[in-house]
C-alpha cells in the first residue's frame, strides 16, 4: 500500500532551531508564528484528518538527516509532501503555489494533480505549479529535499507568511482549516487514484 510522508518545512537543525520565514511585523509573537510552527499546526492537522489512510509525518531535521528518514519510511512509489510558508518583499504577494523536481517526470504529473486538486478546495489564487529551483531561478541549485528523496517529493506553499492578509488569517486560526481541509481531501483523493 502506498504512502504519504509529510513535514513542516525548517525546524531543528544540528541543535540549533530553523524557524524559517520570520515575519518581523509580528512582535513580540514572531518566532511563534515563524514558518516551521504554523506549517507544524497544518501537518498535526491533516495526520489527524488522514488517520484512515496511510499518512506519516516525519520530524523537521537538516535535509540530510530528514531525507534519510524519508527513504528509510518509504519507497519510489510513495510520496513525499513539505509544507512551507514563505515570504516575499512584496507584501501584496500572496496565494498558493507547489513545487517539484524539475527532472522528474512522476513528480510533475503528481504536483499537477496535487496542485489542480488544491486549487478546486482551497480556492486561493493561483501561484502555479512552478519547477523547484532555488528561488525559482533554473541557473540556481535545484531545492535540496526534491533531489534527496527516492519518491516524488513536492514543497507546498498554500500561503505567503509575508502578506499582512494571510498572516492575520493564520495566527487568528481561520486559514491553517481550510489549508489542512484541502490537502487532508487531496490526499485521500490521491489515494483513491493510486489504488491505497
Amino acid at each position: 500500500m502506498v504512502k504519504v510522508i509529510i513535514s513542516a518545512g525548517h525546524g531543528f537543525k544540528s541543535q540549533k532551531f530553523d524557524p524559517g520565514f520570520v515575519n518581523v511585523n509580528l512582535e513580540p509573537y514572531k518566532i511563534k508564528y515563524c514558518e516551521h510552527n504554523l506549517c507544524k499546526r497544518i501537518v498535526d492537522r491533516i495526520v489527524d484528518q488522514t488517520q484512515n489512510l496511510n499518512v506519516f509525518p516525519v520530524v523537521s531535521s537538516g535535509i540530510t538527516k530528514k531525507a534519510k528518514a524519508i527513504n528509510e519510511m518509504g519507497d519510489k512509489d510513495d510520496l513525499f509532501l513539505e509544507f512551507h510558508l514563505n515570504g516575499s518583499s512584496n507584501e501584496q504577494v500572496d496565494g498558493y503555489m507547489t513545487l517539484y523536481h524539475p527532472h522528474s517526470s512522476r513528480g510533475k504529473k503528481v504536483g499537477r494533480f496535487f496542485h489542480d486538486r488544491v486549487l478546486e478546495h482551497l480556492g486561493r489564487r493561483n501561484m502555479g505549479l512552478r519547477k523547484g529551483y532555488y528561488r525559482l531561478d533554473p541557473d540556481r541549485p535545484i531545492l535540496g529535499i526534491l533531489r534527496k528523496t527516492r519518491m516524488p517529493a513536492l514543497i507546498l506553499e498554500p500561503a505567503f507568511l509575508s502578506s499582512q492578509i494571510a498572516s492575520k488569517e493564520l495566527i487568528d486560526g481561520f486559514l491553517i482549516p481550510d489549508i489542512a481541509y484541502a490537502y487532508s481531501r487531496t490526499i485521500w483523493e490521491w489515494f483513491q487514484q493510486e489504488g491505497g
